[in-house]
């Protein structure tokens, strides 16, 4: 044995068992001194030497159970296991017989892993592998301060075995160990979100765990699968924004290694880069996946779609084609075979060459088995023939676009528009006006309705100048002949029929219609208080003080018209209670003319608008409202489904969403929403979005965890976007009266509301709030709504409002 250095306690030790050889106690010990050491050729030595004396002690035992150690770390695993199961049989009360199990687990672990097997049925039949997971178990049941890498070593085996259920339970209990190295509670973590989401579909669970094991850090090499599970899981629960920030943690692991998980990376970060509109990126990613030298057909196919689609959207039309048409050699079925050829023919079209077009969506109506693809290239044929001057045949092949695209309102509503110009070309008037008058009174919130109602304008004043002429011509009295025009009364019916679509009153009419029941409510109980009245008294002036607070004005608001009112019976220009109207109509102007509010959307881009309220004002709807207002104007708005508590809300604002043409951003329901939120900016500016409106749950100002979640919201906005929100605008609920002035103070304590919107005008007599809450809190209103259509919010204009309040 080489000579080495001894410790002071070695050298008492060895004089110990110089004055006593046969004490195996001594010899045990110094062995594990030397163990401690790393000194294993020492240790081993005196552990025999130990266990040769073949003493019941349990300092054999001890001996034992070193050797044992050694011989798992040696590899001897048939001669570890041989001394382990000795200390099992001839020691019971053996103090370490927890740390025995375990070793024992470890000593059947490994040479069922090591072992050649000729089956999968011998091999998960083995007694190795249940003597492996009975010994860790017993390591567990008896506290083993290996507890918790038993736990571990027994999740390993079964989920190998493919017992996942009974794998679960042990690695969830261990993934936050202290007891555990950072490279165990990785793999008790990966192992448990694996299970989650493969085993029980329960991704979010599983994101928890990938992320855990995250934190615990590890090697590039074993970080990339990671990666890889959470882009796959963030995608599927719709949280785009971070799948793509995982998809490309992943893609840099791989780095240019040539895999199927590589590739799997490369394909859904294109896709998701694609859809999140960085498109630049998502071609340089699909470039990567396309070159590999073992392309499936699904990821080819995948990959060409993303390249076609990108170099569209950069304008490189030619190479989209080819990329389209290299897509459309290796897909098979007809429907997808359709829509590629509805993608060329379009391709062609942005290169002018409209034959091409029309022969690719002719030969795409070859292959349309089902609606989508057999109404989009019928609705394509007959706009190119349209535009051609080919009327019948583009009428024919509108007719079956519109049979086919029955359940896609974008579609029809394009149909129904083509169709009246299609119409009108061939001078069948009245079958264009009823065409027009479908768009605009099922599809009235799409662009297509906007350009209905302007044809049906111009048709209407074409006809007006016709019945002029006829009219002009039937009272000339050097008429000789009568004119080549249609009867004044076939002209008549028409614009009869275009009055009937379009059924237009001012706004200022419907808003005085809107603003009835307050009218009645202030206005009518002014008049009965003043009729039979000739002199403005002290009595009159506190009847009108007590009428005014009742109407919901406000008693601050009331106090201050009240005293203006006062001032001027002292100077003696308020004398007369006729004029009492006059000068408070004044006064209510007066207070709403500061607080008129037009929003400058052209100072950011994106310009952010955060909605916020109580539960029932009708954000949502006044959120769709305004997109529609917003996309008439041409500019390219973003919503943003950030109430997810509904998953109705969700919905409600995707209904929106189509009827706008605007694109939703949204995650599942009961995610984040600041999570949404932060999505979402950056989705704004990859997409370069001229709006983004953010919906938000309604909660009670009342509950402090709620209206922390919503500064966290206003808090992510302007660390992802300094400057946002630009708006904070809050809908309130006109019905409600002066609560809602209690309400907004807590929201603009919370946020800082820059803005009111007062919804519900025309179903309530306290429309007085308005004048009440503008007072109050001196925040500008912004928009008002008196009814269910688009045209029914409309930009809060003082003067206007006062008049269509006072007018009789």
């Amino acid at each position: 044995m080489a000579r080495i250095k001894v410790t002071r306690e070695q050298k008492k030790l060895l004089k110990t068992i110089r004055k006593n050889a046969q004490d195996p106690e001594p010899l045990a010990r110094l062995a594990w001194t030397f163990f401690d050491q790393q000194q294993y050729d020492e240790a081993q030595h005196y552990f025999q030497q130990a266990i040769d004396l073949k003493s019941p002690a349990s300092s054999t035992a001890d001996a034992l159970y070193g050797m044992a150690l050694l011989d798992l770390q040696r590899k001897h695993y048939e001669y570890a296991r041989d001394d382990l199961r000795r200390i099992i049989r001839d020691f019971p009360d053996f103090q370490k017989r927890p740390e025995v199990h375990f070793a024992l687990g470890q000593a059947n672990d490994q040479l069922w892993r090591t072992r050649e097997w000729t089956d999968e049925k011998e091999k998960f039949g083995s007694e190795f592998l249940q003597r492996a997971i009975d010994h860790y178990e017993q390591a567990i049941e008896r506290r083993s301060t290996q507890q918790d890498a038993a736990g571990l070593m027994i999740g390993k085996l079964l989920y190998e075995i493919g017992e996942q259920d009974r794998a679960l339970p042990f690695l969830q209990r261990v993934g936050q160990s202290p007891s555990l190295q950072a490279s165990q509670r990785f793999d008790a973590n990966v192992l448990t979100g694996q299970i989650l989401l493969e085993h029980k579909q329960e991704a979010a669970a599983a994101k928890g765990f990938f992320e855990a094991a995250l934190k615990g850090g590890a090697q590039q090499a074993r970080l990339r699968s990671v990666y890889h599970s959470l882009g796959h899981i963030c995608k599927s629960l719709e949280q785009d924004g971070q799948a793509l920030i995982y998809y490309e943690k992943a893609a840099s692991a791989y780095q240019d290694e040539q895999t199927a998980d590589a590739l799997d990376v490369l394909v859904n970060l294109s896709e998701l880069q694609y859809r999140q509109h960085h498109t630049q990126e998502a071609l340089d990613s699909a470039r990567k996946g396309i070159v590999f030298s073992e392309l499936p057909d699904a990821s080819r196919q995948r990959l060409l779609q993303v390249l076609a689609g990108a170099a569209s959207a950069l304008r490189q039309y030619e190479q989209a084609r080819d990329y389209e048409e290299h897509y459309l050699k290796f897909v098979r079925d007809s429907s997808a075979k359709a829509a590629s050829l509805l993608r060329i023919g379009s391709l062609c079209e942005e290169l002018g060459n409209g034959k091409e077009a029309i022969d690719a969506y002719r030969k795409g109506l070859k292959y349309a088995k089902k609606k989508f693809p057999a109404g989009k290239l019928h609705a394509a044929l007959g706009r190119m023939y349209l535009h051609e001057n080919r009327l019948n045949q583009a009428a024919n092949h509108l007719k079956e676009a519109a049979e086919f695209g029955r359940d896609d309102e974008a579609h029809s509503a394009h149909v129904a528009w083509l169709q009246g110009q299609c119409y009108m070309q061939r001078g069948e008037r009245q079958r264009a006006i009823e065409a027009y008058g479908r768009v605009v009174e099922k599809f009235s919130g799409s662009a297509e309705a906007s350009q209905a109602r302007q044809a049906l304008k111009a048709c209407r004043k074409s006809l007006k100048k016709a019945i002029q002429d006829l009219e002009r011509t039937e009272h000339a009295e050097d008429a000789q002949t009568p004119m080549a025009l249609p009867e004044a009364s076939e002209q008549e019916l028409l614009l009869e029929l275009i009055e009937d679509i379009l059924d237009e009153k001012s706004f200022f009419e419907r808003l005085k219609e809107g603003l009835s029941k307050t009218h009645m409510s202030l206005v009518g109980k002014i008049e009965d208080l003043l009729a039979n009245r000739t002199s403005v008294d002290d009595t009159l002036i506190e009847e009108l003080e007590e009428l005014l607070i009742l109407s919901d004005m406000g008693v601050s608001t009331t106090q201050q018209i009240i005293a203006r009112l006062r001032e001027k019976v002292d100077r003696r220009e308020l004398q007369k209670a006729s004029q009492i109207k006059f000068h408070l109509k004044r006064e209510v102007l007066a207070i709403l003319e500061g607080h008129e509010k037009r929003l400058d959307l052209s100072r950011e881009k994106p310009y952010v608008i955060l909605v916020i309220g109580v539960n029932g004002t009708g954000k949502t709807t006044t959120i769709g409202k305004m997109a529609g207002k917003f996309t008439a104007q041409g500019r390219k708005v973003l919503l943003v489904a950030g109430d997810t508590f509904r998953a109705a809300a969700i919905e409600q604002l995707e209904i929106w969403g189509e009827r706008t043409g605007c694109d939703v951003m949204k995650h599942a329901s009961g995610s984040d929403p600041s999570a949404v939120m932060f999505d979402a900016v950056h989705a704004a500016r990859s997409r370069h979005v001229d709006v983004m409106i953010a919906d938000t749950a309604g909660r009670l100002h009342t509950k402090k965890n709620l209206m922390e979640e919503l500064r966290k919201m206003v808090r992510i906005l302007s660390r992802e976007m300094p400057g946002a929100p630009h708006e904070i605008l809050m809908v309130i609920d006109s019905t409600t009266g002066q609560n809602a002035i209690s309400q907004a103070k807590l929201f603009n304590e919370a946020v800082g509301v820059t803005g009111f919107v007062l919804t519900k005008l025309d179903g309530t007599a306290k429309g007085g709030i308005i004048v009440g809450i503008a007072h109050d809190m001196n925040i500008p209103v912004t928009f008002i709504g008196i009814g269910e259509q688009v045209e029914d919010l409309r930009e809060f204009h003082a003067e206007e409002f006062v008049e269509a309040l006072f007018e009789d």
